[in-house]
């Protein structure tokens, strides 16, 4: 049965990695993708589906993923992105006196990250908020903290944009790891960021940045490169729900765009060689999926929408040399 929030996807069950739906790509490549209707509509669809993805996701999602990247032949980028977030986090930690509130949003490894990079004088002031939809990763982490011997926390269960105005305290510093691409519209949750923090206070967001998901062409192009069985009637599927898969995308004219959506795409390959053993070894169940297609945009993109919302950007660090795939924003309450 068609209903609203599966309008924008297609049958992906036999395909070696899910596409979910496309109303998970950035809101301003809608019109590419076929996407129209009422914005207020289509926002709460949006944020349907990213809580449809995460709300029930096992811990083992994030393992699959730092397996996929090392079976592209890369590095852990999963975690070279919490790595960079806690050594924000510990640095700005020290501009504020007294008692310290940090919000984690996307709580998981991210937040015992966080912690075992703080210096120890800094671990006994500061209070942990620990945001997640999901029950298991946020209980996975609270336990975590407590084997460190660390209580001052508290745990919300739930997204950000339904839990940011009614925290149990005013953070300081809000942190975000590879969870604020999940927002297809990154103008509201970057508003209420804004309200959030404290004046003076910082927001980290350490994340996956490329162009791919900009045009269906270039999602249509990659398929092509994959091999299954039902390949050639899938992809058909494809180009009628979305009818400028064969429309060539524009060229992308920055080089670390460029090679950020070489190495995307390689990372989704090596997913599907991991997701395609964990299914053949009878492990792999509906918790541990991810979605092919997601909020992704270049960091140029965050940049401009927080610069928007009243935030003045701190630092911008490239966490690989030769490309912006993995980048870390510091942004300023002032």
């Amino acid at each position: 049965m068609i209903t609203m929030t599966n309008l924008y996807e297609i049958d992906d069950s036999r395909m070696p990695l899910r596409l979910g739906s496309a109303l998970r790509v950035p809101s301003y490549a809608y019109s590419k993708w076929g996407i129209n209707g009422n914005e207020e509509y289509l926002r709460k669809l949006s944020e349907e589906a990213y809580r449809a993805e995460w709300a029930d996701g096992s811990p083992r999602q994030m393992q699959y993923v730092s397996a996929a990247m090392q079976n592209s032949g890369y590095g852990d980028f999963p975690q070279i992105l919490r790595k960079a977030n806690a050594r924000a986090v510990s640095r700005l930690v020290k501009k504020f006196p007294g008692k310290v509130v940090i919000a984690d949003v996307g709580a998981g490894e991210s937040t015992v990250t966080i912690f075992d990079r703080l210096e120890d004088e800094d671990k006994d002031r500061i209070h942990l908020t620990l945001i997640e939809p999901s029950v298991e990763r946020i209980e996975a982490a609270a336990a975590k903290l407590e084997m460190r011997g660390f209580s001052d926390f508290d745990l919300v269960v739930g997204s950000d944009l339904g839990t940011l105005q009614q925290l149990p305290a005013i953070p300081q510093i809000i942190s975000y790891v590879a969870t604020l691409h999940h927002h297809a519209y990154l103008d509201e949750p970057a508003q209420a960021l804004y309200r959030t923090l404290q004046t003076g206070g910082f927001l980290t967001v350490a994340d996956w940045h490329n162009p791919m998901w900009e045009h269906p062409n270039r999602v249509y192009e990659f398929l092509q490169t994959l091999q299954w069985k039902t390949k050639e009637e899938d992809l058909e599927a494809f180009a009628e729900k979305f009818p400028l898969v064969k429309r060539k995308a524009d060229h992308i004219g920055d080089p670390y765009q460029r090679k950020a959506m070489r190495l995307i795409q390689d990372f989704w390959r090596g997913w599907a060689a991991v997701r395609r053993e964990a299914v053949e070894r009878g492990e792999f169940d509906s918790r541990d999926e991810i979605f092919m297609l997601e909020g992704h945009r270049p960091f140029v993109s965050e940049q401009e929408t927080m610069s928007n919302a009243g935030f003045s950007i701190a630092e911008e660090h490239r966490l690989l040399k030769d490309s912006e795939l993995l980048m870390l924003g510091v942004y300023q309450k002032i």
